[in-house]
């Protein structure tokens, strides 16, 4: 309560918070003292609105009660609890071991006494920003990625991730699943290495995937046919290997598919010809063969717009075929 000050100008014994005194991070939040739903006398997170002039400058609650926030408790209690939350989210001996990028985002949590309810969002993408070789650079060294360049938030969660063209260097963490809001994921034109991790299903929300232009291994994973709402998917350009399955056909607003220069290798399915908004296919520089299908050429030019294949495929309505 020593940072709370009564409030008797109209009579009553409400409390503000006194927000000169509370630190670092929490300098944008406020306490509260009341009751919560559950009963126990916990502190809520209150933000600063501006969303209208009635409310203009004035504390309003989130509805979220909890009870790590500012000065409410100790360091290492505040330590402990955010750790409870790390380890369902790490590997408890990646988080612990200095040289990870997962041990280096524990420390900025904790250091910038983030509010519970942020931990996760704020986390991955410390995380991420470490991993990629960018929580070094200033803009990219606050303690809300939301407002971080190439970075949209809904809420408390993240949106849309836009770092075209960053001189990202790295692999991608296991943890980017964490992310399971996002609808935009444009890493495209940088130096990521390594293959796309598992975690990767958790993101069935994409709507735009731009992984062109780095230097990813390993095979197309098959969950990415499940991501039905994507419009937009571009992998070209990379060291990816396998086939072209015929669950491709799943993708139905797929508007855009963009696979050329990997190592793909087999028959092109038939089922291509069922993705009736697709406007792009780019599958040269491969190994792709077989005949790209009668359904697919129907679509030229009334739907499908550009059509580019290897002189390896037989496709009667392509007129220029590439040579590897």
């Amino acid at each position: 309560d020593d940072l709370l000050t009564e409030n008797n100008d109209n009579g009553s014994t409400e409390k503000e918070f006194d927000r000169d005194r509370c630190p670092n991070r929490c300098s944008q939040f406020a306490l509260s003292t009341e009751k919560c739903e559950n009963g126990y006398n916990l502190a809520k997170c209150l933000r600063p609105t501006n969303i209208d002039s009635q409310n203009e400058g004035q504390w309003v609650d989130t509805g979220i009660c909890e009870e790590l926030n500012c000065g409410i408790i100790g360091r290492a209690k505040y330590q402990i609890e955010v750790d409870k939350i790390l380890d369902t989210l790490s590997d408890k001996d990646l988080l612990m071991r200095p040289t990870t990028s997962q041990y280096k985002a524990r420390a900025d949590v904790i250091a910038a006494r983030i509010c519970p309810v942020e931990v996760p969002r704020a986390y991955v993408m410390f995380l991420l920003a470490y991993e990629w070789t960018m929580r070094h650079k200033t803009l990219y060294s606050g303690a809300d990625p939301c407002d971080w360049p190439g970075v949209t938030c809904d809420g408390l969660r993240v949106a849309e991730i836009n770092w075209t063209d960053r001189n990202l260097r790295g692999t991608i963490p296991e943890e980017i699943g964490l992310l399971s809001a996002l609808t935009r994921l444009s890493l495209d034109n940088n130096f990521l290495t390594g293959s796309i991790p598992q975690s990767f299903r958790h993101l069935s929300r994409l709507i735009i995937l731009d992984l062109d232009r780095n230097e990813l291994t390993g095979l197309l994973p098959e969950f990415l046919y499940s991501f039905v709402s994507l419009t937009w998917l571009d992998l070209d350009t990379n060291h990816f290997r396998g086939t072209l399955p015929f669950a491709v056909s799943n993708l139905q607003h797929l508007r855009v598919l963009s696979l050329f220069n990997n190592q793909l290798s087999g028959s092109l399915p038939e089922s291509l010809g069922r993705l009736k908004n697709l406007e792009h296919l780019y599958l040269d520089g491969n190994m792709f063969g077989g005949f790209c299908g009668v359904e697919l050429c129907n679509n030229m030019p009334y739907i499908l717009q550009e059509l580019t294949v290897d002189c390896g495929v037989n496709c009667p309505c392509v007129h220029d075929c590439y040579s590897r």
